[in-house]
């Protein structure tokens, strides 16, 4: 993780953390969403994200390829604050990333529950009569 400073600019370091915090309160709208159960902000969370990502990987591509073009090339990103500020919002970012990982797994395992128990339910429609005659509801005893 401490490669960064040997491949941004102050520049690109502020592009850089710009994009960490954005992906840091995406993943924190995402796992609020997920919480809600809303799943259009999710959704639109999710594409937000991926942009963020998209736009780092774009960031460290560039940059190794500057370096890789132009050996003698050294700029470095060696302004402390925000360094330190990079460092910060890195560290942020895993933790954020797994706690979004550990709710997901989480989601995943229940609506394997949730699919297990509906397959093996065996139950039964009824029919009531007046308004609701034509509308079919399950029963279930536990």
């Amino acid at each position: 993780m401490h490669l960064w400073k040997q491949q941004l600019s102050p520049d690109e370091g502020k592009e850089y953390l710009a994009n960490l915090q954005c992906l840091a309160g995406e993943l924190e709208t995402a796992m609020n969403c997920i919480a809600r159960q809303e799943l259009s902000p999710l959704q639109e969370s999710i594409k937000v994200q991926q942009a963020a990502c998209s736009r780092l990987a774009h960031i460290q591509r560039g940059r190794s390829a500057k370096l890789s073009a132009d050996r003698a090339l050294s700029a470095n990103c060696e302004e402390s604050d925000l360094s330190f500020q990079i460092e910060e919002a890195i560290a942020s970012v895993l933790v954020l990333n797994k706690r979004y990982a550990a709710l997901l797994r989480h989601s995943g395992e229940t609506l394997r529950l949730f699919a297990g128990l509906f397959r093996s339910y065996q139950g039964s429609t009824h029919s009531t009569s007046g308004v609701q005659a034509n509308l079919q509801t399950w029963s279930c005893e536990v």
